[in-house]
């Protein structure tokens, strides 16, 4: 039955089961303790900026922020995948900024796609877990790898984070990939050299823009793994992090509440 992905909810079936995404894994067992700073400021601003908003409203700001910033993070994804296809796009004003700056990135690099918005799987990373994920673009870039190929994640965040090595590697070295068009087949990953991360913002900081700061304008490229040796290193790092977001939902072997203490009678 292989890998397939469903674009709605954003979910993978490997071999007629739901397998664990490389990102959830990531997400529990990384820690981010900037988070409730993060969601306590979203929170705090749409108080101050929305007068006598119902308190539900503001609870839920910090999501509301998350959301949209999702939205347009998967429509820029999508175009970038149209763009790598040779495919003709049109976008809301709203993105023109991103699409601007990507389009000057690939040609800036001499980006030449060789394989975009793919999935991946992983069997038994532990017994019976299976992982499974899906890479933005694998790439030559000549005049940084010649004719080798490379990884490159796409991320419209704020930043960009060092946990993505641990992602591009465990796309990396997955088993297989399958293609949305024919997710039966299972197939063979180039040979991966290198591993970088785009950070996709618009071409002004203007409105909601400001959110970047400080980060260069346009689409700017961060290096992650500049060899194998490195992926191999940060696959193991992902192989860990995978190990404590497993054991951690291992209820029979963390049992809430303990059971009754014995007895020292004899």
């Amino acid at each position: 039955m292989s890998l397939k992905f469903s674009h709605e909810g954003h979910r993978y079936t490997l071999d007629g089961k739901r397998p664990t995404s490389v990102t959830t894994i990531l997400g529990g067992a990384i820690p981010k303790p900037a988070l409730p700073y993060w969601a306590a400021n979203q929170a705090a601003q749409y108080a101050i900026d929305n007068p006598g908003a119902p308190y539900d409203t503001i609870r839920k700001a910090p999501w509301d922020v998350r959301d949209k910033a999702a939205e347009r993070g998967t429509a820029v994804h999508a175009l970038a995948e149209a763009l790598h296809n040779g495919e003709d796009i049109t976008f809301d004003d709203e993105l023109a900024g991103y699409i601007d700056g990507y389009l000057d990135f690939l040609d800036r690099f001499g980006v030449e796609p060789v394989l975009s918005e793919c999935n991946v799987g992983i069997r038994n990373i532990y017994p019976g877990k299976n992982v499974a994920g899906r890479f933005d673009l694998l790439a030559r870039i000549p005049k940084l790898h010649g004719d080798k190929v490379v990884m490159i994640d796409l991320k419209t965040a704020k930043g960009v984070y060092g946990e993505t090595k641990l992602q591009t590697a465990a796309y990396s070295k997955a088993d297989f990939y399958t293609t949305d068009a024919d997710g039966e087949t299972e197939l063979e990953l180039p040979h991966i050299e290198a591993t970088y991360v785009a950070h996709v913002t618009p071409m002004d900081r203007e409105g909601e823009n400001a959110r970047y700061g400080d980060a260069p304008l346009g689409t700017n490229l961060y290096l992650l793994a500049p060899d194998p040796e490195a992926i191999d290193r940060h696959y193991a790092m992902f192989r860990a992090a995978a190990y404590t977001y497993y054991t951690t939902r291992e209820r029979d072997l963390i049992p809430a509440p303990m059971a009754a203490p014995l007895s020292a009678a004899a």
